[in-house]
Order: structure tokens, then C-alpha cells, then sequence
């Protein structure tokens, strides 16, 4: 008999006479777990590597009274052939929701569309969010691959993967037609629908008052979120044009028409030109109009 049999036997299935295991090496306390009568071997030595899971592994008899001899250790009577292996066990959908929803944020829930039947070590199940595949867009499904795995000893993982539809409880705005690049959207051109995954990392809009009105800075597709950074609030002024500007300080008001020295949008502060003094003055757009607000009284 050669020596590789002399020592174990790896079998594919488990029997349920194997001692379970959790480390990656069986050591001398795994064989005291399997027979008291071995309890005379030093606990910390390493008598093998530990099986894959879903295999076991069977030490012979005379493979442990050679290691016996090799630590100078006395055994009672001759040794009987012992068998490991990793405790397997089905995953349930329970399980990986519950695992999947200590990583999701707040708010958002979870259902599993398909999940791998298949026996996985005991262990701690595992799924980061940097397994959570990114939603398509233009949106061609809401189902997303979500790879996780069990940590079953402290230097190996089993791997699996599940197919699911995550839902954070947020709806963004889609659009329903092609916008060219400088078009005026409309409410006929987005609708409001759930947003698949997670939050996006690019801010998009989620309010309507976000994007109707706006001005579409690049060109946008039918299906496709519309990011901020893609559309803008359309020029409430142009360079050159005469803008009505009020002075306020208290409850008086002066008013004089200036002229504006570049384009501008509602809201922004901008620099314009008094056609009497020859000087210019920053005033903030308030749609066609500015505003300087002095504070206190004039």
C-alpha cells in the first residue's frame, strides 16, 4: 500500500459519522473531538490540512499511530480510522435576506429573484455591497447579481451568488423620449418610477421641480436617468439686455435699469453696468429682475 493511502481518504460526500470541523488544519484537539482515547495528543500540532467543503477527510488508523511515534506519544490501543469534515448545510432564503439586509442601508428592502441551490459550509454569511452588481441604465431590467460569500474558517470562503431586486424606497425621474442637447423638458418627457439598487452616487433627479423647465445641457436618451449635472436652469438674462434692478434697504425701495455685462440665470449673483455712472455693481437675478438688499435703512 503506498503512502498516500496509508494516510486518509478524501470522500465527496459527508457521512454522518465525520467529526465537524472549523479551522483549516486538523490539529491534535480536532482527534480528541473525534475519540477521547486520543486526548494524549498535543492539542496545538497539526495532523492535516482540512478538507474542501463538501468533501471528507478519513485518517487511518496507522497514519495516526505514525504521528503518535513522531511526538512521542503512548497510545492506549491501536487507533481507528476517524473522519472530518466542514458542517453543510442548505441556505435558505431567510437567511440571505436577513444577511443582505444588515448590509443595506435604511430604508431600503430586498427580495431574492433566484438564489444557487447548492450546500454551503457553516459559517458567517457575507454580502458587501461591493458584490451588488450596478443597476443597468438605460434600464433594461431591475434584477441585479449580488455576490456574496460564507466565511468559513478565518482564511476561506465559499462563494455564492444570488439574483435580486433591491428597492430603496426613493423614485427617480426616466425619460420617456430622446431630449436634444439645449431642449426645454416638459412633462411629457419624464416619468417618475422606483429607483433599482441602491441610491446612485451621481445625483439625479427624484422631483419633478427638478427638471421641468430646465434646459438640457448634453443630449439625453428615452429610458435614462436624468442626472443634475445634465440640466440647467435656462438664462433668465443675456449679456447686453436692460434689467429692471431694485435697491432694497428696510421697507425702501429705489429701482434703476442696468445693464447686464454677461448671461445669466435666476438665482446667480452677476455683475451690471449703471448707464448713468459708468460703474458696475453685483446684484442677484430674481428671475428677469435683480436684487441688491442693503439691510437696515437708506
Amino acid at each position: 500500500m503506498n503512502r498516500a493511502a496509508l494516510i486518509f481518504v478524501v470522500v465527496q460526500t459527508v457521512s454522518a459519522a465525520c467529526i465537524p470541523i472549523t479551522g483549516d488544519r486538523i490539529s491534535g484537539a480536532d482527534l480528541a473531538t473525534a475519540d477521547s482515547s486520543l486526548a494524549v495528543f498535543p492539542v496545538a500540532i497539526t495532523v492535516a490540512f482540512s478538507p474542501l467543503p463538501g468533501a471528507s477527510l478519513i485518517l487511518s488508523g496507522a497514519e495516526i499511530a505514525r504521528i503518535a511515534k513522531l511526538h512521542a506519544v503512548v497510545l492506549a490501543a491501536p487507533p481507528s480510522d476517524v473522519c472530518f469534515a466542514f458542517a453543510m448545510h442548505k441556505l435558505s432564503r431567510e437567511e440571505a435576506v436577513a444577511a443582505m439586509q444588515r448590509t443595506l442601508p435604511s430604508g431600503a428592502s430586498v427580495d431574492i429573484v433566484e438564489l444557487a441551490a447548492t450546500d454551503l459550509p457553516v459559517g458567517e454569511l457575507r454580502f458587501s455591497l461591493t458584490g451588488l452588481e450596478p443597476a443597468t441604465y438605460p434600464r433594461q431590467t431591475d434584477v441585479q447579481v449580488w455576490r456574496g460569500f460564507v466565511q468559513y474558517t478565518p482564511t476561506r470562503r465559499a462563494s455564492l451568488l444570488a439574483r435580486v431586486r433591491v428597492r430603496n424606497g426613493l423614485e427617480e425621474l426616466v425619460l420617456t423620449s430622446d431630449v436634444p442637447r439645449g431642449t426645454v423638458l416638459t412633462k411629457e418627457m419624464f416619468s417618475s418610477t422606483p429607483i433599482p439598487g441602491l441610491v446612485p452616487r451621481q445625483p439625479v433627479a427624484t422631483r419633478p421641480e427638478q427638471a421641468l423647465g430646465r434646459v438640457a445641457k448634453t443630449d439625453l436618451k428615452t429610458g435614462q436617468r436624468i442626472p443634475l449635472a445634465s440640466v440647467a436652469l435656462p438664462f433668465a438674462v443675456q449679456r447686453g439686455d436692460i434689467v429692471s434692478v431694485e435697491i432694497r434697504s428696510g421697507s425702501a425701495r429705489l429701482q434703476l435699469d442696468a445693464i447686464a455685462q454677461r448671461t445669466g440665470r435666476d438665482g446667480e449673483v452677476m455683475d451690471f453696468l449703471n448707464p448713468l455712472s459708468g460703474k458696475t455693481f453685483k446684484a442677484r437675478l430674481e428671475g428677469s429682475r435683480a436684487i441688491i438688499n442693503l439691510g437696515g435703512s437708506l
